[in-house]
């Protein structure tokens, strides 16, 4: 095997490698295949219900229970659904009920970061509100006050969690709903994983990511080149210089792991155990078992939606190799999958590397990190190409 003085290339892959192929590993093909099962039809159907359910039905149901007196609520029956058996998650029913909104995993990441008010400095954080409603809500069980103050943008989350979920509110606290929730998200992970295992094994995903990742090799026949993939699966290797390679995300061999991204959050907070840099090692250790040698001269980027969930490990990558002065070159690959946006898919990969870039520039806090980027291209060291066929 060659030494770590050989390997000159970093190759970095996302979601859209699986897809090139073939790889049906995206957020709609997960929920369409749950979907096709009769008791997933209970997700589907329950969001159709709160539809057309006032507040004030959903309030009466979310009273009942808590043991409260209410007035009866006729017509529907909240009680038929229960997503426990089925191994159903409180996340399938919070991201199924933003699934127009969800193409990519990294809009998946996007909405568990707006769950905890972190996608903008006005957006609310839903964990809260829900936190607080259900201690009103345990208030008033406990005889400690008369009516709970509800926020009514919530009772369709409380009511899953209470209904469906099996949420004990009698143990309700910030850190048992944080528990739950955690321990939610990783059901959610691992049905994905029993989707996605059989379809990785399948011999046309070997053969296509083998092709795929020698058309991303660079390097000479004398060097090899490391692998840092996203993804959960692993592409095929046999005869490829691949001299180490780390799933950041874990792998199917383990446990998959969705989360979000760790800057600006504390670690006191709920929100900061469902970090990325709270659920795996530091990206930094790597360093110890030469996953970034300092002779990598070339990082390769293909099928990454450079979202700003992963703008940590990035940040950190290029820290580590100081691309501002060291001789490093960065190749920003992207493939037109669809003729007609050839154009708007170019488009969009320019801006997602200009926003990474200039958002990279802001943490040097000088003048050096506005003009980061006119001073990779002047360079030659910056290169966004279509990935040739």
């Amino acid at each position: 095997m060659p030494t770590t003085k050989d390997t000159k290339q970093l190759i970095i892959i996302g979601n859209g490698f699986d897809l090139h192929c073939d790889l049906k590993s995206n957020f709609n093909d997960y929920f369409q295949s749950r979907s096709s099962k009769d008791s997933f039809k209970q997700v589907t159907d329950l969001n159709q219900t709160f539809k057309e359910l006032d507040s004030d039905a959903i309030k009466s149901y979310l009273l009942e229970k808590a043991d409260i007196p209410r007035d009866p609520v006729q017509g529907y029956y909240l009680e038929s659904y229960d997503f426990t058996p089925d191994k159903i998650s409180f996340w399938d029913y919070y991201f199924c009920s933003h699934r127009k909104n969800n193409y990519n995993w990294s809009d998946v990441e996007y909405f568990l970061t707006d769950f905890f008010g972190k996608t903008s400095s006005d957006s609310k954080n839903i964990f809260k509100e829900l936190e607080t409603d259900l201690n009103s809500l345990l208030s008033v069980k406990n005889g400690q006050t008369k009516s709970p103050q509800f926020n009514p943008a919530q009772y369709e989350y409380e009511a899953v969690l209470l209904c469906c979920c099996n949420y004990d509110l009698s143990k309700h606290s910030e850190q048992y709903l944080s528990d739950f929730l955690f321990n939610e998200l990783k059901k959610f992970e691992t049905n994905f994983k029993k989707y996605l295992q059989p379809l990785a094994d399948d011999d046309h995903y070997k053969t296509d990511s083998h092709a795929l990742m020698s058309k991303l090799n660079s390097t000479d026949e004398n060097s090899s080149f490391n692998l840092l993939t996203f993804n959960y699966t692993i592409p095929d290797l046999v005869e490829l210089d691949c001299h180490v390679k780390k799933n950041i995300h874990s792998s199917l061999n383990k446990d998959p792991i969705i989360g979000i991204d760790s800057s600006n959050l504390s670690p006191q907070e709920p929100a900061f155990r469902f970090t990325k840099t709270y659920r795996i090692m530091n990206l930094a250790n790597e360093t110890s078992d030469m996953l970034l040698p300092k002779s990598i001269k070339l990082i390769t980027f293909y099928g990454h939606s450079l979202a700003e969930a992963d703008y940590a490990y990035f940040q950190s990558i290029f820290d580590y190799f100081d691309i501002y002065k060291e001789n490093i070159t960065l190749v920003f690959y992207y493939s037109v999958y669809d003729p007609s946006k050839a154009l708007e898919i170019k488009s969009n990969v320019f801006n997602s590397v200009s926003k990474l870039l200039a958002t990279y520039g802001d943490t040097f806090h000088n003048e050096k990190g506005k003009n980061l980027m006119h001073k990779l291209l002047l360079e030659g060291r910056l290169l966004i190409e279509k990935l040739p066929e």
